[in-house]
């Protein structure tokens, strides 16, 4: 392994470790993790904070349930079914 990609994986693995820190004691959608980050964190576009939450989510690190407009995003576990189109989504 490259040592570019070593230091890309260690950015991931910090990123991935300060939502579940964030989500775990508040609920979040996109727009109020990327306020949060931006404020205390690294700057992220909210497009690749979704597309990463989205990756969170499909592999069980995340919960993710639907409040429209918005997705909502926790470490909490949701007790309703997933959806099929979107892995991990609950309709209110």
């Amino acid at each position: 392994m490259s040592k570019q990609n070593r230091k890309q994986g260690k950015q991931e693995e910090d990123l991935r470790s300060l939502i579940v820190k964030i989500l775990s004691e508040n609920e979040l959608s996109i727009s109020g993790l990327s306020k949060v980050l931006n404020k205390d964190g690294p700057r992220i576009s909210r497009v690749m904070l979704g597309g990463f939450l989205k990756g969170l989510a499909t592999t069980g690190i995340l919960s993710v349930r639907s409040l429209p407009p918005c997705l909502v995003y926790s470490c909490r576990p949701i007790e309703a079914a997933p959806q099929d189109d979107q892995p991990g989504v609950e309709k209110p």
